[in-house]
């Protein structure tokens, strides 16, 4: 298969005919004909039906379309690498986030940023359950957990963040404070659910799995923050490093020696993009960040609430399956 005869196609399934495909693309509708004709007899299959809304692909043809567009966007990324190869870092960075992240670490992540490398501008996206799926259109993401977004990245463990159970003095002087696993039930639970995890449970402090049945499930993080500061329940959310605001008191961790985990928080960018200057600069700058604090004896213990960054992670990469 030629790298023409897959854009061909692609330009025929996302404009909907040969004409407008023609049109948009400057190709004559024979040559474009002539490349699709040519990558169905490659194939063995046909890879496009037409009906009265236009063309639109087969069932091979669809699978060919999601695998395809990748690869062409995958190409485009490595010619922008090459053209600014040596170049200081320059353009638009797209970055995508999981859903109620503390927005004053992010305005003075984007800040630091700014100040550091004056020619970047930022596009900033946030995502719960979709963030799988919109992934592939951004040039740096952040995940908490294990589980990378579908693709081949190139990342590093920024920090690992506690995950816990809070709630404030008062509610639990209203409600009582649970002293086991079981005592939970009537209690109104406030669940973080993270992509891996959609229906929400507890981790116990041996890795055991405890089903639950919440008041509010969700993956906004803010959220979830804010409604235990309400006052309406226990949370089970990452917690930290960011300080109470002036005038809050700080959350109370109940079951603490029971219930609990660590979660690391990942930087990533895609690995067709790593060389780019205005993407690698940021892993660099995590590389060397890492290094100061290895070389410092660093405790590994993050502040304002016992999260720790964790081991280095500088030559990591995540790669995931597409389904």
């Amino acid at each position: 298969m030629s790298f023409s005869e897959l854009r061909s196609f692609l330009a025929v399934v996302e404009h909907g005919s040969f004409l407008a495909a023609s049109m948009a693309t400057g190709e004559s509708r024979t040559t474009l004909r002539r490349q699709v004709d040519a990558l169905e007899a490659r194939t063995g299959v046909p890879l496009l039906r037409r009906d009265r809304k236009g063309v639109l692909p087969t069932d091979a043809g669809a699978r060919l379309l999601e695998t395809g567009r990748v690869m062409q966007r995958e190409f485009s990324e490595l010619l922008d690498t090459i053209r600014q190869t040596g170049r200081s870092p320059a353009g638009v960075v797209r970055v995508l986030l999981p859903v109620g992240m503390h927005v004053g670490a992010i305005s003075g992540a984007l800040a630091l940023a700014r100040a550091t490398w004056p020619r970047l501008s930022f596009r900033v996206a946030f995502a719960d359950e979709s963030m799988h799926q919109r992934a592939p259109d951004a040039d740096m993401i952040a995940w908490f957990g294990e589980h990378a977004p579908p693709g081949a990245w190139e990342a590093r463990e920024m920090i690992t963040v506690p995950q816990r159970l809070i709630a404030t003095r008062e509610y639990l002087a209203a409600a009582g404070t649970p002293t086991t696993l079981e005592s939970l039930h009537g209690h109104a639970l406030l669940v973080w659910t993270p992509p891996d995890d959609t229906l929400g449970h507890l981790i116990t402090r041996e890795g055991r799995r405890v089903p639950v049945t919440p008041l509010l499930a969700t993956a906004n993080i803010d959220l979830l923050h804010a409604t235990a500061r309400s006052g309406a329940g226990i949370a089970w959310v990452p917690d930290g490093p960011v300080p109470p605001s002036p005038g809050e008191a700080p959350m109370v961790h109940v079951l603490p020696d029971l219930v609990g985990r660590d979660v690391p928080l990942y930087i990533g960018v895609p690995r067709t993009q790593a060389a780019l200057p205005k993407v690698r600069v940021f892993l660099d700058h995590i590389d060397a960040l890492r290094r100061a604090a290895m070389a410092g004896g660093f405790s590994g213990q993050g502040p304002g609430g016992g999260g720790g960054v964790g081991s280095p992670q500088s030559d990591m990469s995540k790669r995931a399956g597409a389904g």
